[in-house]
């Protein structure tokens, strides 16, 4: 829905164009409109965003989110959601270096950050989430739909029948993990709290750490 205006670095956000004195006119009878010349204007700028030396251009300093507040051109490199990812904020992209969401990502939206993502609440079946960076998310990851990729190392609370995830570093599990399949590039952790794996299968790039791993009800597990 837009609610994120992302900009790269070096980019163009405001120019100023000079003002004219205006040229006078007439209205549908011929009588004629009297004009006011344009009133001149200084260009504002506040953090990540600077101002050319003759003050008619503002130029984004780094990547993130343009913002135009109290007459303040600038750009952020942190975004904080107080909601849920729902129908009320769409998708949501962000190409700063921090995105953290305070709520769960309901079925069927998609999250994508630059950088590190925090979420607070969860993921629900058929969500898609994309870090670039590190990747927390506390509660439960639920549903053979949900499909996470994260570049960085990535923390979970409880995973239940989730079919794809991807992580290039590390992955450590706080509680449990129930029916998962994952691809991991460093070392997976399952030690702290329940510290069960049961069912599933894992490929790793590195070691495993697990306090308890299959099940006496004969649930396949695999980890390579």
């Amino acid at each position: 829905l837009g609610i994120i205006v992302n900009v790269p670095e070096n980019k163009l956000l405001l120019e100023k164009i000079l003002l004219t004195e205006g040229t006078p006119g007439t209205n549908v009878l011929g009588q004629p409109i009297k004009t006011k010349p344009g009133k001149d204007i200084k260009i504002k700028v506040g953090a990540g965003v600077s101002l050319s030396e003759d003050g008619m251009r503002a130029t984004s300093e780094i990547e993130g989110k343009y913002m135009l507040a109290d007459g303040k051109a600038s750009v952020v490199a942190e975004h904080t959601m107080s909601s849920d990812v729902d129908t009320s904020t769409g998708n949501v992209a962000f190409v700063g270096k921090s995105l953290n969401i305070n709520g769960s990502v309901l079925p069927g939206f998609k999250v994508k950050g630059k950088g590190n993502v925090f979420i607070a609440k969860g993921v629900q079946d058929a969500a898609r989430i994309t870090a670039g960076g590190d990747l927390v998310i506390k509660g439960g990851i639920v549903g053979d739909g949900v499909v996470i990729k994260c570049w960085g190392n990535a923390s979970m609370d409880f995973i239940e029948n989730v079919g794809r995830i991807e992580v290039k570093g590390d992955l450590t599990i706080t509680d449990a993990i129930v029916q998962g399949h994952a691809r991991v590039g460093g070392n997976l952790r399952v030690t702290s709290g329940k510290g069960t794996l049961i069912g599933g299968e894992f490929i790793l790039g590195g070691s495993a750490y697990i306090r308890e791993l299959g099940s006496d009800a004969e649930v396949i597990t695999k980890i390579s």
